[in-house]
């Protein structure tokens, strides 16, 4: 075991029921030791999913301000014709 090896953190991550690759990725960037490439793989796969979630917010939120009444949408101080740009600032921000 390396030097300043931090073991009860990884027991921790270990119990986190992280994926095994990640877990190993975890486990040698812990002990100081490169990750590699698969560390790097996770975050990209984790960027994409987040952009992917955001999509479908800034989707479902247009669909359902769009479902609203003029009316309503001016109660709520929002023109028609900004409904996407709302829906932008509201999922993207």
């Amino acid at each position: 075991m390396p030097s300043g090896h931090n073991g009860p953190q990884f027991l921790w991550l270990l119990k986190a029921g992280a994926h095994p690759y990640i877990r190993t990725a975890t486990r040698a960037k812990i002990t100081g030791h490169e990750a590699g490439p698969l560390l790097g793989l996770y975050m990209f796969v984790s960027y994409i999913l987040s952009k992917v979630r955001n999509y479908h917010l800034y989707r479902k939120t247009v669909r359902e301000l769009a479902q609203l009444s003029d009316r309503d949408l001016a109660d709520l101080g929002i023109a028609r014709y900004d409904i996407s740009r709302v829906a932008r600032e509201a999922t993207f921000a």
